[in-house]
Formats: structure tokens, sequence, C-alpha cells
């Protein structure tokens, strides 16, 4: 399986950043806080995604860890702290679960959900429809029902709802029985605007001049 795709969001940047092998964050036997990295699942301008396994329980999750850039202003850590504990009252079965938001070494991450699709491998609804020419309308129907069935849940939430702010097939998970899970709900509002928008420009300035990234996970 490939490993510059992202898992939630879209990858946004040649692999190396501009030559040679892009070298990931953490290797597979690393650890960070009580988690053992198994493997890189996914990197994007958002972070990278990595299966883990929780050293005591041994249970398996995704978990991304944040780039530094986002991580270095002033407003970030209250941000973090606000939003990641929003984001683990979410409670929704087309929802990505968020479960624990963690710092170590310098690295901020968030522990979810992992998602294997259909034939074992994180699949997003980018990368199903990348490989087929047809989608039937029931099928549609039954998508577009979980989708907006996970956004009404979320918009009415509390008092002033959350919204997800960067929704698109990449960061919709299909689950090994074919249901949809939204993930990185608020993770938009975590990173802030500024740098949303740089991750956006960036994308844009690379399909001009003629990058064109790998489809996003035909896996997380």
């Amino acid at each position: 399986m490939p490993e510059d795709r992202s898992i939630g969001f879209d990858q946004t940047m040649p692999p190396s950043g501009g030559g040679g092998e892009h070298r990931a964050a953490l290797n597979p036997g690393d650890t960070l806080g009580q988690y053992k990295i198994i493997r890189l699942l996914g990197r994007g301008g958002m972070g990278e995604v990595y299966e883990v396994e929780h050293l005591q329980m041994r249970k398996r999750y995704a978990l991304k860890v944040l780039p530094r850039a986002v991580t270095q202003g002033s407003t970030f850590l209250d941000r973090f702290r606000i939003e990641a504990r929003v984001m683990a009252d979410l409670h929704h079965p087309n929802i990505t679960q968020v479960h624990y938001m963690g710092e170590d070494d310098g690295k901020f991450y968030l522990v979810m959900d992992l998602i294997n699709g259909p034939h074992g491998d994180p699949c997003t609804l980018e990368d199903l429809l990348a490989k087929r020419k047809k989608v039937d309308e029931d099928e549609v129907l039954a998508a577009a029902g979980q989708i907006c069935d996970a956004l009404e849940y979320a918009h009415s939430f509390r008092s002033e709802g959350v919204v997800h702010r960067d929704l698109k097939p990449g960061n919709i998970l299909i689950d090994t029985d074919g249901s949809l899970k939204i993930a990185d709900f608020g993770l938009a509002k975590v990173v802030g605007g500024e740098y949303l928008q740089s991750v956006i420009d960036r994308s844009i300035g690379l399909s001009m001049v003629g990058f064109r990234p790998e489809p996003s996970m035909g896996e997380m």
C-alpha cells in the first residue's frame, strides 16, 4: 500500500516536499505516549496518520500527529484542548470517534478509531469514486443519507453545533461493512484558519505547476 496518501485530508504536497523520499516523523516500533507505532497509513497537509497499538490494552487505533507548523502558534494549545474535547464528545455511527488527545516530545496528536475498509485497508469515498466509473442511484442516496444524518447531528450538537469546515470525499472513510464515517470533525478549527488556507493555497499552487497528488488513500 503506498504511504503517500492522506487519511481525512487530501495530500497537498509532493512526498518529499521537493525531491527525495519524504521521511515519516515516526517509524514502526517507536512509541508516542502509550501507543506503539505499527505503520504509516497516510500523510497530508494536516499531518501524518499511523496505525498504533495501545501498550497496555493491545487495541489498535489510528493516531494523527499534527504538523509542527500548526503547533507553534500562541493560541494553538487552547484551541487544541477545547476542540479535541468537543470531537471526543461527538458520538454518531457515521462520525469517526476521537478517543484521546495528547502531547509527547513536542508532538501533538489525536487518537481515533481505526477504520479498515471492506478489503482490510483504510479506504475513503474518494478512493471508491476513483475506482468506479458509475455509482448506482440507490448507493448515492444511501451515502447521502448517512452523511446528512451525521451533519445534522453535529450541527445541532449542544447549543452552537459543530461544523466540519473541510467536508469532501477524501474526508469520508468506508468501514468494513460499507458504512460511511466522516473523519476530522473540528480539526480545521484546531489548526486555525491561516494554516488551513496555506494548505489550500499550496494545493492550488502545485496543481498549477502540473503536480498531481496520489489519490487520497486507496487506503485511511
